[in-house]
């Protein structure tokens, strides 16, 4: 008999080993009494209860209560997991369903509810003509609200809310050309309001308004655009060993690349979309507020202006507060209607918020294994930027 084994008293009722128990085959097992009912070789199964140590000695064991809570705790463990996975399932569907209702009524609102209104349009943000849903600035959705208020006949109105930098041109010009469509289609006014901060494409957007009026502290003005930066980074790459060729059909293909330097017929092909934008950005200015082109021009240099300085240079109407000029616009107008807010609320549901945690742990997973020259690579393709923008900077 093993050594290892510790007074352990065997009773049986018959013949046999005490359930297959041999002596050499038992390692470390505890005190206690094994009941044997029969024949029981090694490998077998006897036929009363282990008292103590629960797992018989030898090659098999006796079945005994515990066994059956533990396959019971399974059945229940597993029928709990059903449960939740189809618990999450409802609520998945019940998401989607949700979603796809609120999106059709969003997409056809009922402001004024049949009363007389003028909508609040809200324009926050940086703008940029494509946006993920959890922007403040939606392209799309400002364009919709400006479209569906032009053609509801309930509407007295639009005042425009303004808080942005600026951002692309074409977003500022796709806006601005919307609400002179809606001025000229429904003869109703449409009136600005700076806020914090109205320059440069937000301006851009808000200067065909009838009337403009700022918050006090407020920072506007910015008239200009830029494009850029394009990067040169042929002699970085040079000192690190790194070369690049680009196969191109002609001379002016590709350009601006950082590959290789800008040549000075470059730099005047680019400049010259500059001015001819530039151009169109100081005549939209010069149409809205009455003024001359060069007139416009001499307060368009790109600096910004403080709301006291914008009302001096003639390029708002009023400095005072957001209340007084709705009231003056009720006033001008003849109005006896209610104010709705038009604003778009940024939405981020749970997928959002698991991919984009998806996202994040795949980027640096990603990143983990590059090296200094291709996130130096990297770098240098996300900061070169040929878009056209009319932004505070």
């Amino acid at each position: 008999m093993d050594d290892n084994i510790n007074d352990i008293e065997f009773v049986k009722a018959g013949d046999g080993d005490a359930a297959g128990i041999n002596g050499t085959e038992n390692h470390n097992q505890h005190s206690g009494t094994y009941v044997s009912s029969g024949i029981n070789n090694t490998g077998g199964f006897g036929g009363g209860y282990y008292a103590n140590a629960g797992m018989a000695a030898g090659g098999g064991y006796a079945p005994f209560a515990p066994q059956k809570k533990k396959k019971r705790g399974v059945k229940i463990a597993v029928t709990a997991l059903i449960i939740v996975a189809i618990l999450l399932f409802v609520f998945i569907a019940a998401s989607i369903i949700i979603g796809i209702v609120s999106s059709n009524r969003s997409s056809v609102p009922n402001y004024g509810h049949g009363k007389n209104y003028v909508g609040i349009l809200y324009i926050e943000g940086t703008m940029t003509s494509s946006s993920d849903r959890s922007s403040t600035y939606q392209q799309s959705w400002l364009i919709n609200q400006i479209d569906y208020m032009m053609r509801d006949s309930s509407n007295n109105g639009i005042m425009l809310y303004v808080n942005s930098p600026g951002g692309e041109v074409y977003a500022a010009d796709e806006l601005y050309l919307q609400l002179e469509e809606y001025k000229e289609r429904t003869g109703r006014p449409l009136y600005a309001y700076f806020v914090e901060t109205a320059a440069s494409g937000a301006y851009y957007a808000s200067a065909g308004a009838d009337k403009i009026a700022a918050n006090r502290n407020c920072t506007t003005g910015s008239i200009g655009v830029y494009m850029g930066p394009v990067i040169d980074a042929s002699v970085l790459m040079e000192k690190i060993g790194v070369s690049g060729e680009i196969i191109k059909s002609s001379e002016n293909k590709a350009m601006g690349n950082y590959f290789e330097p800008m040549t000075e017929e470059q730099r005047a092909i680019y400049q010259s979309i500059i001015d001819e934008t530039y151009e169109q950005f100081v005549g939209i200015v010069a149409e809205g507020r009455g003024m001359s082109m060069e007139q416009t021009k001499t307060l368009a240099d790109g600096r910004v202006y403080t709301a006291k300085q914008a009302l001096n240079k003639g390029l708002i109407d009023k400095v005072c507060g957001f209340e007084d000029f709705q009231m003056e616009m009720l006033q001008d107008n003849n109005l006896a209607c209610e104010w709705v807010n038009v604003r778009y609320k940024p939405k981020q549901s749970w997928y959002d918020t698991l991919m984009g945690l998806q996202e994040s742990v795949e980027k640096a997973s990603e990143e983990a294994g590059k090296s200094d020259i291709q996130l130096a690579m990297e770098i240098l393709e996300k900061e070169s930027d040929y878009k056209l923008y009319a932004l505070m900077r």
